[in-house]
């Protein structure tokens, strides 16, 4: 920008970075993610924003574009279809009016089942029909003839397939001239010729998995109280723009008796760009999201022989359920005793942990409890006459209580509170350096 304009110009101009990610995953790919976008010159990891791509289409889709609407009551699909992943996010609208506003009802999925996996396919295909003929030519010259193949698979073919009602249309791919033609592997006047029929298989493979995505997603809705039924499927993403895509997810609706439209808006790939820009303008549409996980601490309490058992002292502080919904007004507080004898060492770590399995969580910490990051709570700006001395036969010591606030949202934060006052942001280490 330095380039197009000064360094002065850009110094002085306030510039929010707003980074999209696939809502299933991981909170530490998201904390890796803003570490990344920092160590890159982005700014402090806290002030870039995550905003997870399912909502940010939804929000182009359903704000910039008359001719889609949902209504209040409504649930949808959002089925963001890109290059590596396929990730399923399933909403209620709360509120279409002034704005959208809607709450997370299923657990989301996805599955790496991207348009990059049909370019593994294709090549397959082409390997099988010419593999062997490329291997014969000089190694630059076999990496060129392939990297050129699968650009007109990328630019023309895939985007095409699909567009047309002609299930015999053919399509040719130049290729080295030195490969003879020979009718058995479809080579015919220096092109590799492609069917329908040969497409139709790369991209069916493919499109199975998304199907099944779908189905989960339409199932746990099905399975919820309440009666619900899904209205509607948004298709987006690069491989969501695909028509052939469309189509076959329509198709396929119909087999198991599903009366569900699908919305495939105009500029579906690039629907969760826009939508992220419409997203910091507008500000949160997800009022509250499903938890993924169960999370906790551990903490030693009084021994009761009618609760705890043996000799293990410590117990997992479960905080939220696995299917709990939360959101950004909606933060979790775990509180916090420490005694220290010296007000110089205010810097105290825990380890939040987290359960993943689909159950209520132990109540004692055990090997499926694992470590998710490392907290790190700095109380050292804190004046020594805020906490109360104690004196005793042992010595004297300070009682220091504080909360850390959990807040969820595209991806975790932290807040440090003391005496109920924010005292800034919480130390994560995900321990990935």
């Amino acid at each position: 920008m330095a380039a197009d304009w000064t360094k002065e110009f850009v110094d002085d101009t306030p510039i929010e970075y707003i980074l999209t990610v696939p809502a299933v995953w991981s909170d530490k790919a998201k904390s890796d993610t803003l570490w990344c976008a920092s160590q890159a010159g982005f700014g402090p990891m806290e002030k870039i924003k995550l905003i997870t791509e399912p909502e940010a289409a939804a929000v182009y889709t359903f704000t910039e574009l008359p001719e889609y609407s949902v209504r209040k009551g409504e649930i949808f699909i959002t089925c963001d279809a890109g290059g590596g992943t396929v990730d399923l996010t399933t909403y209620k609208v709360a509120a279409d009016a002034p704005m959208l506003r809607v709450n997370e009802i299923t657990e989301g999925d996805g599955g790496l089942c991207g348009s990059v996996y049909l370019n593994r396919r294709f090549e397959e295909l082409v390997r099988k029909k010419i593999g062997k003929k490329l291997d014969a030519l000089p190694k630059t010259t076999s990496l060129e003839a392939m990297s050129e193949i699968q650009r007109i698979f990328n630019e023309d073919i895939k985007p095409d397939f699909g567009t047309s009602d002609d299930q015999d249309k053919i399509y040719s791919i130049e290729i080295p001239p030195s490969i003879a033609d020979d009718e058995t592997t479809g080579v015919q006047d220096g092109n590799l010729i492609v069917t329908s029929d040969e497409l139709k298989e790369v991209f069916d493979a493919v499109n199975r998995m998304i199907f099944q995505l779908i189905v989960g997603q339409i199932e746990k809705v099905q399975e919820a109280p309440g009666n619900l039924e899904v209205s509607a499927i948004l298709l987006v993403g690069g491989f969501g723009s695909s028509e052939y895509l469309r189509k076959e997810i329509e198709n396929h609706l119909i087999e198991i008796g599903e009366e569900i439209k699908v919305i495939q808006p105009v500029n579906a790939w690039s629907a969760v760009t826009r939508g992220a820009m419409l997203r910091a303008l507008q500000g949160d549409i997800v009022e509250t999201r499903i938890i993924r996980a169960c999370y906790g601490i551990t903490y030693r309490t009084l021994w009761d022989p009618d609760v705890h058992e043996s000799i293990k002292h410590r117990r997992t502080a479960e905080k939220n359920k696995y299917g709990d919904e939360f959101s950004g007004k909606k933060p979790v507080k775990f509180p916090f005793y420490r005694t220290v004898t010296d007000l110089k060492n205010l810097v105290f770590t825990t380890n939040l942990l987290i359960y993943t399995g689909k159950g209520e969580a132990p109540y004692f910490k055990d090997n499926d409890c694992k470590v998710l990051a490392t907290l790190k709570a700095d109380l050292s700006s804190i004046s020594p006459s805020e906490f109360e001395l104690v004196t005793s036969a042992s010595g004297d010591f300070y009682k220091v209580y504080y909360d850390i606030e959990m807040i969820f949202e595209a991806a975790i934060s932290f807040r440090l509170l003391f005496k109920g006052k924010a005292m800034g942001e919480v130390g994560v280490d995900y321990g990935r350096r």
